[in-house]
């Protein structure tokens, strides 16, 4: 019976540690000064595919909106959208059948600022561009479209703005001539979606 189980430990052990080099001797997907991925993006602000914005500073948040942890990441940068500045933010989930009207409701903030969009990515694309698995996980990007950070879990919008390398409270870049359609939302604001899906 020892024996037995004194084999089973060393798989085990073996197991794992050959796990853990493939691990560790993989790629990463997305490394640090790595190029924006283009990635297939639906949401009325957004382009059929995610791109650099033209000299901005961008952060992507990909979120679940059943995750806690998100919720609490999207009320935090609801309370701290004023402070945004010359960060444009990408909110993207990958459920396709999310209900962007309801955010209208929960974010006004978020869903009414120039300098945010919300947006569904196919969820394979997006784990096979970006390699996040766990939301919340925050990607930023400086003005040349090279990823500057990875940020995994909820962070404070003082923290996203530093990783950015933006002071809190530094004025938006103008976004003069920027081609993006604007829908009505609920109560007669314009917002960045209507009543239905991300078209």
């Amino acid at each position: 019976m020892r024996r037995a189980i004194a084999f089973a430990a060393l798989g085990l052990v073996t197991g794992t540690a050959v796990w853990l080099g493939v691990q560790l001797t993989r790629p990463e997907v997305l490394p640090l000064g790595a190029e924006l991925p283009a990635i297939p993006v639906a949401g009325p602000r957004l382009d059929t595919v995610l791109r650099e914005a033209g000299g901005e500073r961008l952060v992507v948040l990909y979120f679940h909106t059943d995750c806690a942890a998100c919720l609490e990441q999207l009320r935090m940068l609801e309370a701290g959208a004023p402070s945004l500045g010359p960060v444009r933010l990408y909110l993207l989930t990958d459920e396709e059948n999310v209900d962007l009207a309801s955010f209208a409701r929960r974010w006004p903030r978020l869903s009414t600022s120039d300098q945010v969009s919300w947006g569904v990515a196919g969820r394979e694309e997006f784990r096979r561009r970006f390699g996040a698995r766990s939301t919340p996980a925050i990607f930023v990007f400086g003005p040349e479209g090279r990823l500057e950070a990875k940020l995994l879990g909820q962070r404070t919008v003082a923290a996203i703005l530093k990783a950015a390398g933006v002071a809190a409270g530094q004025p938006a870049v103008s976004r003069a001539g920027a081609q993006e359609a604007r829908f009505p939302a609920p109560g007669g604001q314009t917002g960045p979606f209507g009543a239905g899906r991300p078209e």
